[in-house]
């Protein structure tokens, strides 16, 4: 009999997955055509039961061409049932595209957290830009986030912006699951990238000694302009109190 911990965990997670694959499914019937819809839908049901990852790959190549790439602009009841969901999803910018090879990547877990985390890193190690940025925003929705932890990092790590974005933007799986010397590098890094810092979540929650001295090496590096990025996170979190 497995024990109560690890049966909650599961159980979690498969809700998030399925929760977030019906968010997915009503606000692409709102957004798309009919034609569109029914895509959507059969490829989902595709690639939930593919035995192999060509439906998956071919699915997430079509996704723009049958969907288009309008952004989703989301309700604030849309966006509260997405954060219901799960603390921290914030699809506020996500485009129908992206939300639609989230969704298709989502679809493929067939409950082995290690072949999914194989499956994720092989697609991202070969997709476009355009690609990798949908599925880095999908982390928060994937199962056992320490296994596509180094895939994460890599993005990161990428000096292409908007990946770098993918991930530390509106996004909860940097706060939630990286190491103190990572989320320091991310921290650092969105300074010398001239990436804004005020959609990092967790800024407050993370800060640690060694992350403030690095901001400090930073800011007198950059100058005024990071010294204008601080001065509008603290601004930020003084309207929040």
């Amino acid at each position: 009999m497995p024990d109560g911990p690890s049966s909650d965990q599961d159980s979690g997670k498969i809700a998030v997955l399925d929760g977030f694959l019906t968010l997915a499914d009503g606000w692409v019937s709102q957004k798309a055509d009919d034609h569109g819809v029914a895509w959507f839908r059969g490829a989902i049901h595709d690639v939930a039961h593919a035995a192999n990852e060509r439906a998956l790959s071919a699915a997430i190549g079509l996704a723009p061409r049958r969907l288009g790439k309008a952004d989703l602009s989301l309700s604030e009841a849309e966006l509260a049932r997405a954060e219901a969901l799960r603390p921290g999803l914030d699809p506020s910018d996500w485009s129908i595209d992206q939300l639609a090879r989230i969704a298709l990547m989502a679809a493929s877990h067939a409950g082995d957290d290690a072949a999914f985390a194989s499956r994720f890193d092989s697609f991202c190690a070969t997709a476009e830009i355009n690609e990798l940025i949908a599925l880095c925003r999908g982390l928060p929705v994937y199962p056992n986030a320490a296994l596509i932890e180094p895939r994460a990092r890599e993005a990161v790590r990428s000096g292409i912006k908007p990946v770098f974005e993918a991930v530390a933007h509106r996004n909860p799986y940097p706060r939630e699951t990286f190491a103190e010397d990572a989320w320091n590098q991310m921290v650092v890094k969105a300074f010398f990238m001239g990436s804004t810092l005020w959609p990092i979540q967790g800024l407050d929650d993370r800060a640690n000694p060694s992350c403030a001295h690095a901001r400090r090496i930073g800011a007198g590096a950059l100058g005024c302009a990071a010294t204008r990025q601080w001065r509008a996170v603290a601004m930020r979190r003084a309207a929040r109190r």
